[in-house]
C-alpha cells in the first residue's frame, strides 16, 4: 500500500501544471517508485506520464534533464536486482515475495516490457532513445545481472529504430531533440550489436553529433569560454597576472567541464569517429571537417585575445600566482587537452577513412581533408606544444598521414605554407602565440621541404628559419631554435636546392659555428656536421658540382678543433620538455637530446662530430682524416674525454657504418700504417680488427 500511495502522489505532481516543482526531486522519487512497484500496469502508466509531462520536459536545462530521465531507468534496473527475491519463483512458477516487500512479483523481462509498453506514438521518439538507454545501461551494469540476449537484440533493435525515426523526423531548430539523441547514444552506441550498428542514419546522425559536440550550449559551445576567461585574467604585478577561482569565469569553467557531454567527450568522439567511417555520402567528409577547422580556428582566435596565450608555456611559473597555477589553470588545461584529443580522434577516422577508400584517396577530397586536418592541428598547436605532439600515436598518425598525403599535390602544400607563413619573417614575434604559430610552420615546412620549388625554400623557409638560427640563448625559444636548424638542413638536403645550398652553405656554417657549443648541444651539432657532411659527398649531385665544399668543412672543424683547449667548458645538454615536432635530429625537438652521462668539453665534441662524419667521406679523403682524427684523439687531455671520443673512433670502423669499400681502407690503415698506434698508444689491452691477431698471443707449448 505504501508503494500505491507514493505512486498516486508521484502521478498527482506529474499532472500539476506547477512550475515551481523540483524536476530533479520528481526524478529522483519516480525511481525509488519504480524500484517497489508490484503491477505491470502500474509500471506502464507511470513511464508513460514520465515521457509526457511538462513538469519533466520543461524549456530549461533540457540537458540535464535528459541526463537524469537515463539515470531514472538505470537505477530501477539496477535496484530491482539488487533485491534478492527478484528473480526467485516457486515451483509452481508464481514469484515469492522478499523480506524487503520489494517487487517481488515483477520479473527483470516483465519489468522491461511494461516499460517499452510506454513508448508509444502519443510521445517524442527521441524521449523513447532516452528510455531505452537506460534501461540498457541497467542490465550491462556490473550490479545487475546482463539480461537475456533476445532481450537485449530487441532494446537494441528499438534504440536503433527510436534514434532513426527522431532523425527523420528532426526540425532543424529543435534542440532538444539532437541533443538527446546525441547524450542517449554517447552512452548505448557501445551496448548495440553491430548489426544495430550498422543500420543508423550514419548520414542524417553525423552533422547532429558535430553540432552538438562543438556548437551548442549544451556541448563546447564554440569555445566561447576563453572570451569569458579573459575578461577575469587582471594584472597583479609587472607582466604578471591572475586568475581568481572565485571569478564567474571560472565557476562557468566548472559547470561546462561537468556537463554530460562535455564530461564524455572521450566517447563521444569516438561515437563520432564511427560515423564518420559509416556515412555514405563523401561530400560529408569535406563538411566535418570544415566544421572542425571553424571550432579550431575561433578557439586560436579568442585565445590570441586571452592575457594567458601573453605568456610562454616555460614562464607560467614565473608569471602567474599560486592559486592560478594550482586551481585555474590546471582545470582550463584539462579542458583543453580533452578538446585536443577529441579532435585527433575525429581527424583520424577522416584520414583513415581517406586513405583506406581507394576512391576517395584519389580525388580532391583527399586533399582537401588533409589540408583541413593540418589547419585544425595548426589552430589547436598552443595545446599540443604544451603535451609534446609525439607523446600519443593518434596525433602523430593524423600529422604524418595529412602530410603525406599533402606532398603528393605540390602546388597545393606550396600554398598551404603561403597561407600559414608568419607576417613578420624578417623579425621574432613579441607574443609568445605567434611565436608557436612560428614553430608550427617550421615543423611542418620541414616535411614538406621536399616537393616545393627552390623559390619558396629561399623566400619562405629560410626566411622564416633565419631569425631563430642564433635564438638558442633563450631556453624559451630553444624548440623554435632547434626546428630552425632543422628546416635548414632539410633545404640543404633537397636536390633541387642546390644552387641555394651553394649560396646560402658558408653563411650557415658560420652561424652553425657560432652557436656551438654556447646554444647547440654535442649531439645536435654532431648530426647537423654529419648532415652537411652527407649532402657535400658523393654520390650528392651537390659534390659534383663544388667538389671542394667537403674538404672546406673538414678543415673548418679540425681548425676549430686544433684551436680548442680540453679543459673550456663543458657543451650544455638539452633538457626543455616540451613539444615540438621534429627537432635536429629528426626527432622531438623538445625530448630529442637526452643528457649525457658525461658533459664534453668543446674540443671532444668538435672530435666526435669529425669521427661521426667520417663514413661519408670521400675514399680518397678517407686515409688522411683517420690520421687526423686520431691526432686530435691524443690532444684531449681529460682521460674520460679521451676515452669517449676513443670507444666512439673503434664503433665507426669496425660496427658496419662504412660501406665495403671504406672498410677495407680502415682495416689496412689500422693494421699496416700505424693506426692502431695512433689510437691506442697509451692502453695496455687493445681492440683488434676482425681476423687480426690478438694483442697477447698464447705461447706454443711444443
Amino acid at each position: 500500500m505504501a508503494a500505491d500511495s507514493r505512486l498516486a502522489a508521484l502521478l498527482r505532481a506529474l499532472q500539476a501544471p506547477d512550475k515551481q516543482l523540483d524536476t530533479l526531486k520528481l526524478l529522483s522519487n519516480a525511481a525509488s517508485v519504480f524500484s517497489r512497484l508490484k503491477n505491470p500496469q502500474n509500471v506502464t502508466l507511470l513511464a508513460s506520464q514520465l515521457l509526457s509531462s511538462s513538469a519533466i520536459w520543461r524549456q530549461n536545462d533540457e540537458l540535464q534533464t535528459s541526463f537524469r530521465f537515463i539515470s531514472v531507468f538505470q537505477t530501477a534496473i539496477v535496484t530491482r536486482a539488487q533485491t534478492p527475491t527478484d528473480l526467485a519463483q516457486s515451483a509452481s512458477g508464481q514469484y515469492l515475495r522478499g523480506p524487503t516487500g520489494y517487487s517481488a512479483e515483477v520479473s527483470q523481462n516483465d519489468f522491461v516490457q511494461a516499460t517499452l509498453k510506454a513508448a508509444n506514438s502519443q510521445t517524442a521518439r527521441w524521449k523513447h532513445a532516452l528510455l531505452i538507454a537506460g534501461i540498457m545501461l541497467g542490465l550491462r551494469s556490473p550490479e545487475a545481472p546482463s539480461g537475456s540476449q533476445q532481450l537485449l537484440a530487441t532494446l537494441g533493435c528499438a534504440l536503433r529504430k527510436a534514434v532513426n525515426i527522431s532523425l527523420e523526423e528532426m526540425d532543424g531548430a529543435d534542440s532538444t531533440s539532437s541533443h538527446s539523441i546525441t547524450l542517449a547514444l554517447n552512452y548505448a552506441f557501445p551496448l548495440l550489436s553491430q548489426v544495430e550498428q550498422s543500420f543508423l542514419h550514419y548520414n542524417r546522425l553525423l552533422p547532429v553529433l558535430t553540432r552538438t559536440a562543438f556548437c551548442s550550449q549544451d556541448g563546447l559551445s564554440g569555445a566561447l569560454i576563453l572570451q569569458e576567461i579573459g575578461s577575469d585574467v587582471v594584472p597583479c604585478g609587472p607582466n604578471n597576472y591572475a586568475w581568481s577561482d572565485q571569478s564567474r569565469s571560472f565557476q562557468s569553467l566548472t559547470k561546462l567541464s561537468a556537463q554530460p557531454l562535455v564530461a564524455g567527450m572521450g566517447p563521444l568522439a569516438r561515437l563520432i569517429a564511427a560515423a564518420v567511417e559509416a556515412v555514405n555520402d563523401p561530400r560529408l567528409l569535406e563538411t566535418i571537417s570544415q566544421d572542425l577547422v571553424t571550432f579550431a580556428k575561433t578557439t586560436a582566435h579568442l585565445w590570441r585575445q586571452n592575457k594567458i596565450s601573453e605568456v610562454q608555456y616555460s614562464e607560467e611559473s614565473l608569471r602567474f600566482d599560486r592559486s592560478t597555477l594550482e586551481k585555474t589553470l590546471p582545470m582550463l588545461w584539462r579542458l583543453m587537452r580533452s578538446v585536443l584529443f577529441s579532435i585527433t580522434i575525429i581527424l583520424r577516422s577522416l584520414l583513415g577513412r581517406v586513405v583506406s577508400d581507394g576512391t576517395l584517396a584519389t580525388t580532391a577530397i583527399a586533399t582537401d581533408v588533409a589540408l583541413q586536418s593540418l589547419r585544425t592541428l595548426r589552430h589547436l598547436y598552443f595545446v599540443s606544444v604544451r603535451l609534446g605532439s609525439n607523446s600519443f600515436s593518434q596525433y602523430t598518425f593524423v600529422y604524418h598521414t595529412a602530410i603525406d598525403i599533402l606532398c603528393a599535390s605540390p602546388s597545393q602544400a606550396n600554398a598551404f605554407l603561403h597561407e600559414i607563413r608568419s607576417q613578420s619573417l624578417a623579425h621574432i614575434p613579441s607574443h609568445a602565440f605567434d611565436r608557436t604559430l612560428d614553430l608550427y610552420f617550421l615543423n611542418t615546412s620541414e616535411h614538406l621541404s621536399l616537393v616545393l620549388p627552390a623559390t619558396t625554400s629561399e623566400n619562405l623557409l629560410c626566411a622564416a628559419a633565419a631569425p631563430y638560427l642564433s635564438s638558442g640563448a633563450n631556453r624559451g625559444m630553444l624548440d623554435t631554435f632547434e626546428a630552425a636548424h632543422s628546416v635548414m638542413l632539410a633545404v640543404f638536403s633537397s636536390t633541387q636546392n642546390m644552387e641555394l645550398t651553394i649560396s646560402m652553405l658558408p653563411c650557415y656554417i658560420h652561424q652553425l659555428f657560432e652557436v656551438f657549443p654556447q646554444s647547440l648541444s654535442t649531439r645536435q651539432f654532431r648530426f647537423a656536421f654529419k648532415t652537411l657532411l652527407r649532402i657535400t659527398s658523393p654520390p650528392s649531385p651537390l659534390s659534383v658540382s663544388s667538389p671542394q665544399l667537403a674538404e672546406v668543412l673538414l678543415d673548418l672543424l679540425h681548425h676549430r678543433a686544433m684551436l680548442q683547449s680540453s679543459y673550456t667548458s663543458p657543451t650544455p645538454q638539452s633538457t626543455l620538455v616540451g613539444s615540438g615536432q621534429t627537432g635536429i635530429e629528426g626527432t622531438s625537438s623538445s625530448v630529442m637530446i637526452a643528457p649525457s652521462p658525461e658533459a664534453l668539453d668543446e674540443q671532444s665534441g668538435l672530435t666526435l662530430a669529425l669521427l661521426d662524419s667520417l663514413p661519408f667521406m670521400s675514399s680518397h679523403l678517407l686515409e688522411e682524416w683517420l690520421s687526423l682524427a686520431a691526432d686530435l684523439i691524443r690532444k684531449i687531455d681529460d682521460i674520460n674525454s679521451r676515452g669517449t671520443c676513443r670507444q666512439r673512433f673503434w664503433e665507426v670502423i669496425s660496427n658496419g657504418e662504412m660501406d665495403v669499400e671504406r672498410s677495407q681502407i680502415c682495416v689496412i690503415w689500422w693494421n699496416t700504417k700505424g693506426g692502431e698506434e695512433r689510437v691506442m698508444s697509451d692502453m695496455e689491452v687493445r681492440p683488434a680488427m676482425s681476423g687480426a691477431i690478438g694483442w697477447e698471443v698464447e705461447q706454443s707449448k711444443l
